[in-house]
């Protein structure tokens, strides 16, 4: 079966930056709409006509993606301003600051991004 427009697909992926360092894996499928809102155009484009089980190797410039890096959207916040329970990647708002993702925790320290953590990666 073809995939096609109006079908649900379900993916893996392994997801690397210009270096070849992995930023993301996924070994259990997720379920998509192909058609939808839900992937980027360019995976959407390059799922049609291919057949369960293949496997796609996507290179994707920022600007198909997530945005170009702003660094003016990394925040090194202080641990006080954050809520009392902390895991890596939860979606959080500072007041006054931004709404984003939990990215790097440190000891005193922690690294806020209001940017979508693999924007300008390419």
């Amino acid at each position: 079966m073809n995939i096609t427009p109006d079908c649900v697909v379900a993916l893996t992926w392994v997801l690397k930056d210009a270096q070849g360092q992995i930023l993301d894996e996924l070994d259990d499928p997720v379920e998509f709409y192909l058609g939808g809102h839900d992937l980027l155009e360019k995976i959407q484009m390059a799922l049609q006509d291919h057949q369960v089980g293949d496997q796609l190797d996507l290179h994707l410039e920022p600007e198909e993606a997530f945005g170009d890096f702003k660094e003016e959207l990394i925040f090194l916040e202080p641990r006080h301003a954050f809520p009392a329970v902390l895991e890596e990647g939860m979606t959080i708002g500072l007041a006054f600051r931004a709404r984003g993702s939990l990215w790097r925790l440190q000891r005193r320290t922690y690294f806020f991004r209001a940017a979508s953590c693999i924007s300008g990666c390419a």
